[in-house]
Formats: C-alpha cells, sequence, structure tokens
C-alpha cells in the first residue's frame, strides 16, 4: 500500500462549498490512471525481458521523465555499465541489445479542475507531493516489472526518476540511493 502520509489533493466539498485535502484521493486517482497503462506496460517488460543485451551492459535503468506541471510521465530504458556511461550498440553484432528504448510514451497520471488549480499547488509545494508521486509511480512500475516476470531478469533493474537521489532497486524491492548504482 502506498505511503499516505504526506499528499493531499483538492475535492470540492458539494454540500459546503468548500475544497478539502486528502491524500488517500490524490495516491487513489494517481493509481486509478496509472492503472489503464499497467497493460501495455507489462507486455513491453516481458519484451524486454527476451533482449540478448550486450555484454558491456552491467545494468538496466528504466528512468522516468514527468512534467508535474502537465502530470505526464513517460519511461525510458538505458542499458548502462558500472561507470554510468550508457552502453551503444555495437554495429558489427545487429542481434544484441544495448541503447536505449521508450517502454511508456508520455501518458497522464493525474488530471486537475480549472477550479482546484491554485490550492492543490499551494499544498503540491507544502506538502511535497513530488517525493509522494514518485513513490506511487515507482511502486506501480515495480508491480508490473513483477508482473511481467522481473524476477527472472538477469541483470541489475532500477527504476529512477531522472536526477532524482534515490531508485527503486527492482530486485530488492526498496530505494537506494543512485549513486550506488555506480559502485
Amino acid at each position: 500500500m502506498p505511503n499516505e502520509q504526506f499528499i493531499w489533493v483538492a475535492l470540492q466539498k458539494e454540500q459546503e462549498g468548500v475544497s478539502i485535502m486528502t491524500e488517500k484521493n490524490y495516491i487513489t486517482t494517481i493509481q486509478q490512471h496509472l492503472q489503464q497503462y499497467s497493460e501495455p506496460l507489462i507486455e513491453t517488460l516481458r519484451n524486454v525481458q527476451t533482449y540478448n543485451f550486450d555484454e558491456a551492459v552491467e545494468l538496466v535503468d528504466f528512468q522516468a521523465f514527468a512534467d508535474p506541471t502537465l502530470f505526464t510521465l513517460a519511461i525510458t530504458m538505458f542499458s548502462m555499465d558500472k561507470n554510468a556511461g550508457e552502453v551503444f550498440r555495437n554495429d558489427a553484432t545487429p542481434d544484441v541489445f544495448a541503447g536505449s528504448e521508450e517502454v511508456l510514451s508520455e501518458v497522464a497520471y493525474y488530471s486537475l479542475l480549472n477550479e482546484q488549480q491554485d490550492e492543490f499547488y499551494e499544498q503540491y509545494e507544502e506538502q511535497r507531493f513530488d517525493d509522494v508521486e514518485q513513490r506511487v509511480i515507482s511502486e506501480w512500475f515495480a508491480k508490473c516489472w513483477e508482473e511481467a516476470g522481473g524476477a527472472q531478469f538477469s541483470l541489475p533493474a532500477y527504476f529512477t526518476f531522472h536526477d532524482a537521489a534515490q531508485s527503486y532497486d527492482l530486485q530488492q524491492g526498496e530505494f537506494v540511493d543512485s549513486e550506488a548504482l555506480w559502485e
């Protein structure tokens, strides 16, 4: 169950005509938005697991690129070495994969009514919504990875928000310092 301690969402309370904030509703709404993308993502992740990765690839880093002002998310897989360098495909071996590949095209993970925006963004900054969004999205991706058979994947695999300090270790099921990937 996602950590619901930090987040609030604007909802209209019809009988009083004022908005209230509940973290549970915000998280539930994100989960509902993402759920519609689960099956296509799972299928893509199953396909990724069939790749013959180049021998120079030491880990796979799934990076999320989120735009919190538009509530959109895209995920790209990068094949990496332990020096934090992306491994690129050698044209001499066309049946070997290296490089990057989009695994989820830009999708919406939340929507907001115009009359909710001011209050929402005020709370967004005060309550560190970005941290909770990242946790909820990471947990969703990890669940999709697991359902796609990720436990059988031969390389270390991580889910990271672009430029974030923490990554989600998909094999250990926990957040780790992003710098630890390169040690």
